[in-house]
Parts: C-alpha cells; sequence; structure tokens
C-alpha cells in the first residue's frame, strides 16, 4: 500500500453504491436534461381542445378550449400508406410541449385547422416536458365550436 508523508496508510475510499439504488430525483443537477435543448426548439403554439359533454336531454355538446402553450410539432416521417380497403393512412406528429397542457388520450384539439386525435402520452414531467403522439383525425368528431 502506498504512504503519505505522514507515514500514515492511505484510508479507502467508502462502499461503493450501485446506481440502480439511487432513485432520479435524489441527485438533482446530475442526470442530463434535455428540457434545455428543447426549449430552444419550442415555439409559441395556440390550439383548441374540443370537449363533449351531454346534457340532461341527451344532446352532445362540444366546446372548445384555446391552449396557448411552448411546444413543437413535429411530423413522424411515416411515408403515405394505403390501408388494404383502400383508405389513405393517417398522418402521425409528436407533440412536445410544456408542463401547462394536459391532454389525455382520445382527446380530440384543432391546430391550423386540422384535427387531430391524442392516441398516447409520454410522462416526462421529471425532465420538464410531456410527449403526446397525436394523429390528423379525418372523421371528425362533429361540428367545430367556436372557442369562447
Amino acid at each position: 500500500m502506498a504512504q503519505n508523508n505522514n507515514n500514515n496508510f492511505l484510508q479507502p475510499l467508502g462502499p461503493l453504491v450501485n446506481a440502480c439504488d439511487t432513485s432520479l430525483a435524489e441527485n438533482s443537477g446530475t442526470l442530463p436534461t434535455p428540457i434545455d435543448g428543447l426549449r430552444d426548439f419550442f415555439q409559441q403554439i395556440t390550439f383548441s381542445v374540443i370537449g363533449k359533454s351531454v346534457n340532461g336531454t341527451f344532446l352532445v355538446q362540444e366546446q372548445a378550449t384555446n391552449i396557448v402553450c411552448y411546444g413543437i410539432l413535429i411530423p413522424t416521417g411515416r411515408p403515405l400508406a394505403m390501408t388494404r380497403n383502400g383508405q389513405r393512412a393517417w398522418k402521425s406528429y409528436d407533440l412536445y410541449c410544456d408542463l401547462s397542457v394536459i391532454l389525455k388520450p382520445d382527446d380530440v384539439l384543432v391546430y391550423l385547422g386540422s384535427q387531430f386525435r391524442c392516441l398516447k402520452v409520454d410522462n416526462y414531467r421529471l425532465f420538464g416536458f410531456m410527449h403526446y403522439w397525436i394523429e390528423g383525425d379525418y372523421s371528425d368528431s362533429g361540428p367545430i365550436p367556436q372557442p369562447l
């Protein structure tokens, strides 16, 4: 073993700690966070979420709610495809946005006059953003109401 100038033996550094025993939130600042890179790409987005409700006479009423957030809408790059019955395949998009947006699967939203449906939600709250998988919704949910 090596000795220092005081003729004392070097002490061991301590027990080894396995990284699997450390939670992600325990050591803040030690994980690489993608939110800094994503914020460079985020821009202000305004879209409407269409909510449906049933009144006492069993009529479905739709109401659009405007949401203003920072995010980015990216096409997934899937090529145009035809289904077996001759219909065009839907267009897929990834919506990355800040934590102010809360969508659920099957929510309908309107962006730049096109209607989309949320298919899947990936929760990246620990990193400061959310990821939504949305598809162009050609079936329409009905008449698009005017936002309040």
